[in-house]
């Protein structure tokens, strides 16, 4: 997804959070660059019709604010009436939790996809996925880093170049407190983290595997959870970024159906190696 004002092509940051921005405009989801975040630049955002903020966002298709919690019908007004003009969101049923409950059904929507449930006259497989937490970290470290330093281990000589823990790990711990990334472990039938995965709307910030489920078909199965879940939210393409010389994982997303779309640039890590953009079409089977 690029820039709703511009079309530039959202690109992460060498640190700290993302200057872009996340916002909703006729009941879809767009995001802003930095540079066109200038005077005004919110004046044609839709904002919200509860307290009139234009911190917005849309999840399985019902648009929430993020400044106090009112969601759906309540939650939005298009390119905005901008005094409320609703009262209080009010709890369902005359019980007393609200904003905060809204924001809960959505959460939990969100989680039932994860979960698989019905589809059709079946039932559709258990999710690999689970959000991931701080209290993942340590596991995820070992995990992360072993993946890398062989897969890697061309691109990344380890006597040169050692996989650099402590920034990873407090890259980790920025993304986990962005609202705008979801972050989720792999995790197999005992629930023990073997993987990684984080998302930034259309964009597919990180994916791994432990190095013993390599084989078994697990990365496979998280990535068509990751795919289900953009489905299930409107994304009709998405992006990612892959080393040039990480052979394995070109020809994994190839498989899938992406494919290079001349865009390259290069790591911010040592010896900064080159990246290769990719995209795919959602909309296929």
């Amino acid at each position: 997804m690029g820039c709703h004002v511009c079309g530039r092509r959202q690109v992460d940051p060498e640190s700290g959070p993302s200057a872009w921005r996340r916002a909703v405009v006729a009941g879809e989801q767009v995001l802003v660059c930095p540079e066109c975040q200038v005077d005004g630049w919110t004046d044609g955002l839709d904002r919200c019709r509860a307290c009139g903020s234009t911190a917005l966002v849309k999840r399985l298709g019902e648009v929430s604010c993020r400044g106090c919690g009112a969601a759906g019908e309540r939650a939005w007004s298009s390119s905005a009436v901008i005094a409320p003009v609703l009262p209080a969101v009010s709890g369902r049923g005359g019980g007393g939790t609200s904003r905060e409950q809204l924001a809960a059904d959505v959460e939990a929507a969100l989680e039932r996809v994860l979960r698989g449930g019905a589809s059709g006259s079946g039932q559709r497989r258990a999710s690999v996925l689970r959000r991931m937490t701080v209290a993942d970290l340590e596991a995820l470290m070992v995990v992360q880093r072993e993946g890398a330093v062989l897969a890697l281990a061309a691109i990344f000589p380890q006597d040169d170049y050692p996989f650099p823990t402590d920034v990873v790990r407090r890259r980790w711990e920025v993304e986990l407190a962005d609202p705008d990334i979801d972050s989720f472990a792999v995790v197999d039938p005992a629930g023990t983290l073997t993987g990684f995965v984080a998302v930034r709307g259309d964009h597919f910030l990180h994916f791994g595997t432990a190095v013993h489920t390599w084989g078994s078909g697990l990365a496979g199965r998280a990535y068509d959870d990751v795919r289900e879940l953009w489905v299930s939210r409107g994304v009709t393409s998405a992006w990612l970024r892959v080393f040039e010389a990480n052979d394995r994982a070109r020809r994994f997303y190839e498989r899938r159906g992406w494919a290079a779309t001349g865009e390259s640039s290069t790591s911010g890590f040592a010896p900064n190696p080159v990246l290769l953009t990719y995209a795919v079409d959602l909309t296929r089977p």
